[in-house]
């Protein structure tokens, strides 16, 4: 049931928006076939003559991000997953779904961030470093941000900076009981500044 939609803010500061009448704009590809219908988390960007998303997904039960084409940004078409699935599962066979994928350029090679989830809500946010080319994803390295497990997770960069600073959110392992309780669950990390030394991430708070 999951599906992407549109919405536009209606102020600089953004805090009123309007939904796109047409949404949901789309939903999962009949093939191939997401694993329990998640698909979710586009991350779009712009390119010549249009734009391109990627969509957070499972399928067969192990991490995939699917690409998408767009001249507009309303009517979007499906290309194919970004990796094949050998290169996939080598960047972490215990992924059942791939969250918030991010794809951003660090000069000589393109960054994917995302969060890799695992089974019982155990997840981790890797920065896989390699090459973006034709619309597909070859990975060099990988490597994870932090060595917690669900604790720095759901990273999204800051929009409008050539650097990649990103913001996670840190989960604690209290019950859902306790969260409730408290009445906050989470907070946001400090921004996390990612660069590169060699093909190895350096980060700074």
């Amino acid at each position: 049931l999951q599906a992407i939609g549109l919405a536009r803010p209606l102020d600089e500061d953004l805090v009123t928006w309007q939904k796109h009448p047409g949404n949901p704009l789309f939903g999962p590809p009949a093939s191939p076939e997401v694993t329990r219908g998640d698909f979710r988390d586009p991350w779009v960007w712009p390119v010549e003559g249009g734009y391109r998303m990627l969509v957070g997904a499972s399928l067969e039960n192990r991490g995939a991000a699917l690409v998408y084409a767009s001249e507009d940004g309303v009517s979007w078409r499906y290309l194919h997953p970004l990796m094949d699935a050998a290169a996939a599962y080598a960047i972490d066979p215990d992924a059942i779904m791939w969250e918030v994928p991010v794809l951003r350029s660090n000069g000589a090679y393109d960054l994917l961030v995302l969060g890799s989830m695992h089974e019982h809500e155990r997840t981790r946010t890797l920065v896989i470093v390699g090459h973006y080319r034709n619309d597909r994803f070859e990975p060099v390295a990988t490597y994870r941000v932090d060595h917690a497990d669900s604790c720095f997770y759901a990273a999204q960069p800051l929009v409008g900076d050539e650097r990649l600073v990103l913001m996670g959110w840190l989960r604690e392992h209290r019950s859902h009981e306790a969260n409730v309780a408290a009445g906050w669950a989470g907070v946001l990390s400090l921004p996390l500044h990612v660069t590169l030394e060699g093909t190895e991430p350096r980060y700074a708070f």
